[in-house]
């Protein structure tokens, strides 16, 4: 076994520590312990800064001491100094001699000549030591000082005050806060007295606070609450008779060690709760610079830290494992004493046929032999069998014919041992021998399988195990008359056969002798044979299998819609017994499929006039889902699909899918094409007007936008005749109205269009005919802005025409003018100019 010691050496000095400059300090010291030698606790060791007025080095063992057995020794000769071995606080005082000049070169090789033993023959852990100036106590995992006041009698509340007074090589000093079980361990075990701390609940009871140092004011027990680190005696604090507020390390003949006890300001005069000083603790107040005047080092003990003694039993491979802290494989040996190691590594796996004793070591380099453990291997005979295999065979012959009996496993522990009476047997299902797969009712064992298999585990007295198995063989064919393979197949859509009778090919028949095969046990396991048939008579007569299995099978139906399949089974294992099952086994369904019809006659969807719905219905009353498509993409949302009825607003291919709501979902479907028609979409610009011609005015519409069979054309007649040519001719001047009907009842629209024209004569007599003249085909919305001049033969303007007005009345200044052929010049809104001559008739 390996052992690490870490070791922290103080260096104390005494004379006027608080004023003189301190000392720098270093070491280097990282090292295994050899176990049963004096090792040096440094390896390097520095002293800087003079040593004036140092009055000795003071060496603590500071973590991992063993009370008895660590020890510090100077070796070698020093006769400036005389060293003293304080085994309470473990630390070795080496105090100069007076009126001694010692320089820092005797101070640094009188630090390397101190050594540390054990003298445990197997220690363990890690010796931590300090180095440090100055009477105060050094403790390297916190970096704080600490010093042992002693002060009898002194109340909690003075021991505050001049703890505060006190100062190490310029650190504050105050009552010792102990945050770690570390500190308190060092601080209460390794001190030259016991005292007052600094926690108190003096403020709220129950509340325990640090009430000094840098943790001033950090609550840290709360009314038996731990808050954070704390180390009472037991029972403690109980706050005896109402007035102990004040934390004390206890004395070390009450409890536990270093544990802390709650006092009041005052204790007792004498005895075991009286103060006798208190604890000063220097480090980690606001402000104060780090000091160099302590340093650390460690020895560690190499260790074995785990390893088990082996029980085996024979043939069990040994394997033996073990863990040490030094990082190094380990050494296994044959004697405590050998040199040479038998192997070397963390797993040891001996080839050893008989008990045996191993040693093994956590070796280092520096160390040539280590502690070390002994290892026991026990190995033990297992049990002797007669037979490692026995086999019952009997026949299924209840009524459920299941292939599961009853078996007393008990009957079969003399056929497998013969020292059975001193064995213990354990019967398990699972080869690996599971605790969950135990058999408990041996008596009474019933079988899982028509063929199954006991792993049987014999164990003797030692506790060594051998193994056998029972094989259980349970003969049954007959078939359950519940199962029933069914198969469906809608039936075809055009079909040569009679309705319900189809064509099957082989899976299906594969299929459903499979599922026999597997649905039970006693079929798999047992050697039988599986045929299909047609019907009973066949199975029975053994005459017409099916050839299933062949790439060319068919099998054509004799009863329409459904039809079943026969099976016959003969088992032919256990050579005494041959059972027989014959049974339906499956059945063939058509499907019809659904037979539905539309209810609506919808053909056109009118854009303009809203939405259609479109029904269907089942015609034999089978329920149905449906589903729409239009243009191939299904209609979804607004729960549309799957409805008997859909509202729809567009044209297109409509196909409506039919579909069973249970078994093979057959489908029949339904496709028709639905037109989407609206009002023409024409304006004027679509128009386009020949005017102005003596003998033929036209119309030619350009309906390039529109399906123009959908469409028919009439001028001037709301109700028709309607025509589909898009030209119409001889048209009298003046305001006229296209007419667009739509020929699927979507609505008719009209178009204003204007012909322009004039009149070649008139007769101005008052007799409500041809009274005026004047251009036709102009109104407020078609040129209103056209310039109409009108002169005599000799070009002399007789009148300016409005050509909204009713026209001209054939008077020039009132009076009527004579009859003759009148001249006029017309400048039409839309750049045309025309003359012409017309004739004024009177009488």
């Amino acid at each position: 076994m390996r052992f690490k010691i870490v070791c922290f050496i103080t260096i104390l000095f005494y004379k006027s520590l608080a004023a003189q400059s301190p000392p720098v300090l270093s070491a280097t010291g990282d090292e295994w312990y050899c176990v049963n030698t004096q090792q040096p606790i440094v390896s390097s060791f520095n002293f800087q800064e003079g040593t004036e007025n140092i009055d000795g080095v003071y060496i603590q063992i500071s973590g991992g001491y063993e009370s008895g057995s660590d020890q510090l020794f100077l070796i070698g000769e020093h006769p400036k100094f005389s060293a003293q071995w304080n085994a309470t606080e473990a630390k070795l005082s080496l105090i100069r001699q007076a009126g001694a000049t010692v320089s820092e070169v005797e101070y640094e090789q009188l630090v390397q000549d101190v050594v540390f033993e054990s003298s445990n023959p197997n220690p363990s852990g890690t010796r931590i030591f300090s180095i440090t100036v100055g009477s105060a106590n050094y403790l390297p995992l916190t970096g704080h000082y600490y010093e042992f006041v002693p002060d009898t009698n002194v109340l909690w509340t003075q021991a505050k005050e001049r703890a505060a007074t006190r100062t190490y090589f310029g650190l504050q000093g105050y009552l010792a806060t102990l945050t770690q079980a570390e500190e308190a361990k060092f601080a209460g075990e390794l001190s030259a007295g016991t005292g007052w701390i600094g926690a108190t609940d003096k403020d709220v009871e129950g509340k325990w606070i640090w009430d000094t140092g840098p943790e001033a004011g950090q609550l840290f027990w709360d009314n038996g609450t731990p808050i954070a680190y704390s180390f009472w005696n037991s029972g403690e604090p109980n706050n005896s008779n109402g007035i102990e507020h004040y934390a004390h390390i206890t004395d070390n003949s009450i409890g536990i060690l270093g544990s802390w006890n709650d006092l009041p300001n005052e204790t007792s005069t004498s005895g075991p709760y009286q103060a006798k000083g208190y604890m000063v603790e220097y480090g980690g107040m606001p402000g104060e610079a780090d000091l160099d005047i302590a340093v650390s080092t460690q020895l560690r003990i190499p260790q074995v830290l785990s390893t088990t003694a082996f029980e085996a039993c024979e043939g069990v491979p040994v394997v033996l494992t073990a863990a040490g802290n030094t990082g190094e494989p380990l050494r296994w040996y044959a004697q405590a004493d050998d040199l040479s190691p038998l192997y070397v590594g963390n797993v040891f796996s001996p080839n050893i046929t008989s008990s045996t004793l191993f040693w093994v070591e956590a070796p280092t380099a520096n160390c040539t032999k280590g502690p070390r453990l002994p290892v026991q291997v026990n190995i033990q005979s297992p049990p002797e069998l007669i037979n490692t295999l026995v086999i019952q065979e009997q026949c299924d012959n209840d009524t459920s014919n299941d292939g599961i009996a009853v078996f007393n496993l008990n009957v079969f522990k003399p056929l497998i041992s013969e020292n059975y009476p001193q064995e213990t047997f354990r019967y398990f299902s699972d080869p690996q021998k599971t605790p969950e797969s135990e058999i408990f009712n041996l008596a009474t064992f019933e079988n899982q399988a028509f063929e199954q298999r006991i792993y049987v585990s014999v164990l003797n007295t030692t506790g060594c195990e051998n193994n056998a198995e029972i094989v259980l063989k349970v003969g049954a064919s007959t078939i359950d008359g519940s199962f029933n393979e069914v198969f469906t197949i809608c039936e075809s859509v055009t079909k040569t056969t009679s309705p319900g009778i189809e064509s099957w090919e082989g899976q299906p028949f594969a299929q459903m002798a499979l599922q026999l095969m597997v649905s039970d046990p006693k079929y798999m396991e047992q050697n039988v044979t599986l045929k299909l048939y047609r019907n009973e008579n066949d199975a029975i007569l053994q005459r017409n299998p099916l050839e299933y299995t062949n790439a060319n099978f068919s099998f054509l139906m004799d009863e329409p819609y459904e039809q079943q399949i026969w099976a016959r089974v003969d088992n032919l294992n256990l050579n005494e017994v041959e059972c027989l099952g014959i049974s339906p086994i499956g059945t063939l369904k058509v499907e019809a499929l659904p037979n539905f019809e539309r209810l609506d006659a919808t053909e056109v969807i009118c854009s303009n006039i809203g939405p259609e719905v479109l029904e269907v219905r089942s015609v034999d009353n089978r329920p149905y889902t449906y589903t729409w498509y239009l243009n191939g993409e299904p209609i979804v949302p607004n729960n549309l699909l799957a409805t008997q009825r859909i509202v729809v607003d567009r044209g297109g291919l409509y196909e409506v899918v039919a579909q069973n709501t249970s078994g093979t979902l057959c489908e029949s479907r339904i496709q028709f094409t639905i037109k989407e028609s609206s009002p023409a979409i024409l304006g004027l610009e679509n128009l386009t007007v020949t005017d102005l011609q003596e003998s033929n005015n036209t119309l030619l519409i350009d309906a390039s936008g529109l399906e123009i069979e959908d469409y028919g054309f009439s001028i001037d007649a709301p109700g028709g005749p309607f025509q589909q040519d898009l030209f119409f001719e001889n048209i009298l001047p003046g305001i006229h109205r296209l007419y667009v009907s739509n020929t699927s009842g979507c609505g008719n629209i009209y178009i204003e269009f204007s012909v322009l024209g004039y009149d070649t004569f008139f007769t101005p007599n008052q007799d409500g005919f041809n009274d005026y003249w004047n251009v036709q085909g102009i109104n407020e919305d078609f040129q209103p802005e056209t310039l109409i001049y009108i002169f005599d033969r000799n070009g002399v303007l007789l009148h300016s025409l409005d050509p909204l007005s009713e026209g001209w009345d054939g008077t020039y200044n009132g009076r009527p003018l004579p009859a003759d052929d009148y001249w006029f010049r017309i400048l039409f809104q839309d750049g045309r100019l025309i003359q012409g001559h017309f004739s004024l008739i009177r009488g």
